[in-house]
C-alpha cells in the first residue's frame, strides 16, 4: 500500500495497479484463510519478491494460504504443492521433494515428469480404480454470529458507493422532489381558462348598466338575465368566446376550438319569467332553456363544464331574485348536502395526495434497493463478500440502516412539498401517527426491491417488474380513479394489497382526522405491519434456503 496514493479514486489505476490494491485491502481484515487466484503473474519482479515475503511472513504467523495458478513458478516458496491435470490430482507434496523424487532441475521439469507418467498409465494401465472410503457427514461446523464489525463495514462500503455514484445518488434525492412538484403543479386541480363559445340572441352587448335593482319578474323591461348568467359563468375561470351565430359557433365546436357552446335565445328572460310565475306553456319552457352542445371527447371536461354551468345558472338565479322578496331555497335544488371530517377537500388532488404519498414511500425505497443488491450481483462483490464469512444477515441490516438515512430525507422532502408548500390538507393531530406508518411502508418496499433482486437475473428483468408494480399499485390505490369504480371481483380482494390498504390508512388519518385507536385505523395499520411481514419472511427464505439467488448466473453459450 505504500506505492498508492489512498485519497485518488480506485477508478482512476490500471489493471495490475487495481489487483495489488485490492489485495491490500483484502489484507485489512486480517482474515484467517486466504484464497488467491495467480497474485503476482504480470508483475514487476520487486513487487513480486516483496509480496511473497510478505505471504511468507503471514504463513508464519499462523495464516493459511491458498494459492490457485497455472505458473509453476508462483508456487516455489509453497509449503505444499499439489499439480492437477484433467481433474486429477497428479501429485501433491512440498517443492523441494517433487524435484527430489522427479530427478529434476526445477519444479516445471517435475510438472512435467508428473504429466508423462499419467500420460503412459492413462494407455497401459486398465486395472479397476479404487475408490476410498467416503469420509462421513459431519455437522460440526464453525460457528459465524452476527458481527457488528462487519455490519459497519458493509454500511460504509454501501454508503461510499452511493456517494461516488453521482448520477444515481442525483436521482435518489431529485426525482422525489421534481415528482412531487409536477404532480402538485399538473394533476387534481380545478379546471380554468376552458374555452367555451356563446350566442347570445338575446343582446348582442352586456354591460354592467343593464342589471337594475329590482324584482326582475315585476318589471317587464329587464330582458337582461343571459347577461347576467355570462358574467357569472366569466367569473368561474371560463374563458368565454362570443359568436354571432349559431352556425359560426358550431363551426368553432367541430374544429375542436371550444369545448362547448351556450346558445341564448332571442327571448331567454321573459320566457323565463313566464316559467318562474307558473305561468308556463311548451313554448316558454322551450325558449327559457339555455342550450348546451359539449365535447363529449374528454369525460372529465364534460362533468367539469356541466357542473360550472349548473351552478352559475343557480348563482345567477338568486341574485336576479334576491330583490324579489322570495326565499333563495324556493329557486334552489330540493337537496342538503353536508361534510364530514377535519379538513376541507375542495380538489381532486386532495383525495388524491393519499396514494401518491403512498406510492412514492414504496416505490423509491424499492428502487434503491433493487439497484444496490442487483449491482452487488451483477459485479461479482456478493459472491466474494460471503465467501469471505459476511451474512447475508449482516448485509440485509446495513442496506437497511442505509435505506432508512435516504427513506426519512426523501419522505421528509415529499411530505414538505406536498403538504405545506402546496397546502394540501392534512390533520396536524395525526402527523406521527402519519409518519411512521409513511416509515412501515418504506420497509415494504426495501424488501419487496431485495425480493425483485433476488429473482432478476439481469437490470432489465427488474426494470420491467419495478415499473410494472408501478403501474399496478397507481390503478389499484385509488391514485387514478376511485375504487369504488373496479370490477367486483378485483374490488373484492383490492382492499388487502399493501398500497391500497396504507393509501385508505393515510386518508382516514389525514383527510378524516380519525386517531390511532379508530377501528378502521388500527386495521390498516395491523394489516401493514403484515404485509410488511408478508415480504420480509421470502426475503429470509431466500437466505437461507437459496443462496445462489444472490450469486451472477453464468450465461450459457
Amino acid at each position: 500500500m505504500q506505492y498508492f496514493n489512498l485519497t485518488v479514486c480506485f477508478e482512476v489505476y490500471i489493471g495490475g495497479e487495481k489487483r495489488r490494491l485490492s489485495f491490500g485491502v483484502a489484507l485489512f481484515h486480517d482474515p484467517k484463510i486466504m484464497i488467491l487466484d495467480e497474485p503476482t503473474v504480470g508483475m514487476d519482479p520487486v513487487m513480486r519478491q516483496s509480496i511473497w515475503n510478505h505471504l511468507v511472513e503471514l504463513s508464519l504467523g499462523g495464516k493459511t494460504i491458498v494459492i490457485t495458478t497455472h505458473y509453476v513458478e508462483e508456487a516455489i516458496k509453497a509449503n505444499m504443492v499439489g499439480f492437477m491435470r484433467n481433474g486429477v490430482l497428479v501429485g501433491e507434496d512440498s517443492p523441494n521433494s517433487l524435484i527430489l523424487k522427479q530427478n529434476s532441475l526445477t519444479l516445471e521439469e517435475a510438472f512435467l515428469s508428473l504429466c508423462c507418467v499419467q500420460e503412459s498409465e492413462r494407455f497401459s494401465n486398465k486395472s479397476k480404480h479404487e475408490y476410498s472410503e467416503i469420509l462421513p457427514f459431519t455437522k460440526n461446523r464453525l460457528k459465524n454470529s452476527f458481527s457488528w464489525r462487519r455490519f459497519r463495514a458493509l454500511t460504509y462500503k454501501n454508503a461510499s458507493l452511493l456517494y461516488k455514484d453521482h448520477t444515481f445518488l442525483f436521482f435518489t434525492f431529485v426525482l422525489p422532489l421534481v415528482q412531487t412538484i409536477v404532480y402538485n403543479l399538473c394533476v387534481g386541480h380545478n379546471i380554468q381558462n376552458a374555452k367555451l363559445g356563446v350566442v347570445n340572441d338575446e343582446i348582442k352587448n352586456c354591460s354592467t348598466d343593464l342589471y337594475q335593482q329590482k324584482c326582475f319578474l315585476n318589471d317587464p323591461s329587464n330582458t337582461k338575465l343571459s347577461c347576467m348568467f355570462i358574467d357569472h359563468l366569466r367569473a368561474s375561470n371560463s374563458y368565454l368566446i362570443d359568436y354571432q351565430s349559431l352556425n359560426s359557433g358550431n363551426a368553432a365546436l367541430n374544429a375542436r376550438f371550444i369545448w362547448g357552446l351556450i346558445y341564448f335565445t332571442s327571448n331567454y328572460t321573459m320566457t323565463l319569467k313566464n316559467r318562474l310565475n307558473i305561468f308556463v306553456n311548451s313554448y316558454d319552457i322551450d325558449y327559457s332553456s339555455v342550450k348546451i352542445t359539449l365535447d363529449a371527447s374528454n369525460y372529465i371536461m364534460k362533468l367539469k363544464i356541466k357542473d360550472d354551468i349548473t351552478s352559475t345558472f343557480v348563482k345567477t338565479l338568486k341574485e336576479a331574485t334576491k330583490y324579489c322578496n322570495i326565499s333563495e331555497k324556493s329557486y334552489s335544488y330540493p337537496i342538503s348536502i353536508q361534510s364530514i371530517g377535519n379538513v376541507k377537500v375542495t380538489e381532486f388532488i386532495h383525495s388524491a395526495s393519499p396514494g401518491f404519498i403512498v406510492l412514492l414511500a414504496f416505490y423509491f425505497p424499492m428502487i434503491l434497493s433493487t439497484g444496490l443488491l442487483l449491482s452487488e450481483k451483477d459485479e461479482g462483490i456478493m459472491s466474494r463478500i460471503m465467501v469471505a464469512g459476511v451474512q447475508f444477515l449482516e448485509f440485509v441490516v446495513s442496506i437497511i440502516f442505509l435505506q432508512t438515512i435516504v427513506h426519512i430525507i426523501q419522505s421528509s422532502i415529499e411530505i414538505f412539498i406536498m403538504y405545506f408548500m402546496f397546502n394540501n390538507p392534512i390533520s396536524p393531530d395525526n402527523f406521527w401517527t402519519f409518519a411512521v406508518t409513511i416509515m412501515i411502508i418504506g420497509y415494504q418496499g426495501m424488501f419487496a426491491g431485495i425480493l425483485v433482486a433476488a429473482v432478476s437475473k439481469n437490470y432489465t428483468m427488474a426494470t420491467h417488474i419495478n415499473m410494472g408494480t408501478n403501474v399496478l399499485f397507481s390503478c389499484l390505490c385509488g391514485l387514478i380513479w376511485p375504487m369504488e369504480s373496479a370490477h367486483p371481483v378485483l374490488k373484492a380482494f383490492n382492499r388487502f394489497l399493501p398500497i391500497s390498504i396504507a393509501s385508505e390508512t393515510i386518508g382516514n388519518l389525514t383527510l378524516k382526522g380519525w386517531p390511532l385507536h379508530h377501528p378502521l385505523v388500527l386495521r390498516g395499520l395491523v394489516l401493514t405491519i403484515l404485509w410488511l411481514i408478508v415480504f420480509a419472511v421470502p426475503v429470509c427464505f431466500f437466505s437461507s434456503f437459496k443462496k445462489d439467488a444472490w450469486l451472477k448466473s453464468k450465461s450459457k453459450l
